[in-house]
């Protein structure tokens, strides 16, 4: 193990990504407690908190990122961000693609120059990964540039802003689901063909989410400062603060995981602040290296790297079919634990069995202090 990394941070971002894992893996979706799916339009689940976690902690890791490292010149911080940011958006894009890829090899369906024209006409452009990558950037920018006490004034400065544009596109109905400044936006930008769904009109990770995406991001690095200089009763306060916002807000926009609205952007911020604070209360009670801690901690030193791992392995699991109509995944999963107790239950118990089954490869590159960059 190293001795820079700060292990409840990396515990905070185990969780984070072992929710990312666990939502996306159950193998019977239609079948499964609404507590673990994502909220169609309004309101917020365990499987809401997954993405803002990761984000939240994004944001925290500048903090430590900067205490461990030396300040770097400006052209080579800049390049080594536009190179970071530049990596994700790739990946994402080669991940949207990776369905159609793997489709085409498997059913030799069209030659392919069609498939090319095909693929490139209707990929989808934005998604977790490419939201990462802007929101990582601009947040990194406005952190080295801004004054570090204007940075909260900014945060909110920017919810401000989302939800005013939002009014002011449609002011008597601002939140419906085809018809938002949100999909406009992405209609006009990047067009029909390359949104996850044109019918209906859905662009979860879409582009003006972005801008309190980043407040998100900025409100993780507020609340590692506060934890970095051991100032509980701020991070108490700040907390508070933000779920209490979260509420007031939420009498004039709606809660939405899919438009990133600002009192899910506030809400989710709230809860994330104090689990950290959680986390960091128990570390230094039980001890940063107690095996509680491990599973997590392992999965927080290479986020990105088993968030790849896993969404590629299940895409080719469910991509290939018996004869009998059923992919490999879901065949695993009747030959397994289907019928326990119930289907709704058996689901779940799959997909936790699914994140299970990384959790050696964790352990190990964690013991090994592998770290597998991106």
């Amino acid at each position: 193990m190293t001795n820079n990394r700060y292990i409840p941070l990396d515990i905070l971002r185990g969780i984070a990504i072992l929710n990312m894992l666990f939502v996306d893996a159950p193998p019977d979706f239609d079948n499964l407690y609404s507590i673990f799916v994502h909220s169609p339009w309004e309101g917020i689940t365990i499987a809401d908190l997954a993405f803002p976690g990761f984000v939240f902690v994004m944001g925290a890791s500048l903090v430590f990122a900067r205490k461990n490292k030396k300040r770097l010149r400006t052209s080579i911080w800049l390049k080594k961000i536009c190179k970071r940011t530049a990596v994700l958006f790739f990946i994402g894009i080669i991940f949207n693609a990776f369905p159609a890829i793997l489709h085409f090899f498997i059913s030799q369906s069209m030659n392919f120059s069609s498939f090319l024209g095909e693929l490139f006409n209707n990929i989808r452009i934005m998604g977790v990964l490419q939201r990462l990558a802007l929101v990582y950037f601009f947040s990194s920018l406005i952190i080295r540039f801004l004054n570090e006490k204007y940075l909260l004034l900014t945060a909110f400065c920017l919810l401000f802003i989302s939800s005013i544009f939002t009014h002011i596109y449609s002011p008597t109905a601002p939140f419906l689901q085809d018809n938002n400044l949100n999909i406009y936006i992405d209609l006009l930008v990047l067009g029909e063909n390359h949104i996850l769904s044109n019918n209906p009109l859905y662009e979860p990770e879409g582009i003006f989410g972005t801008i309190t995406s980043i407040s998100s991001m900025i409100f993780g690095f507020y609340a590692a400062k506060l934890l970095m200089q051991k100032n509980y009763r701020g991070i108490v306060f700040f907390g508070s603060f933000t779920v209490f916002a979260g509420g007031i807000w939420s009498v004039f926009d709606i809660i939405s995981k899919p438009l990133w609205s600002v009192p899910y952007a506030l809400f989710t911020t709230g809860f994330f602040v104090f689990l950290f604070l959680i986390v960091e209360l128990l570390c230094n009670k039980f001890g940063e290296k107690n095996h509680i801690f491990l599973p997590f901690a392992s999965f927080g030193q290479n986020p990105i790297f088993f968030y790849l791992a896993t969404n590629f392995m299940l895409i080719v699991l469910n991509s290939i079919y018996f004869t009998n109509g059923n992919s490999i995944y879901f065949s695993l999963y009747q030959l397994s634990v289907k019928g326990i107790v119930s289907d709704a239950f058996s689901s779940a118990l799959f997909a936790f069995m699914w994140c299970l089954l990384w959790l050696p490869i964790a352990i190990y590159l964690y013991k090994k202090n592998i770290t597998i960059r991106i």
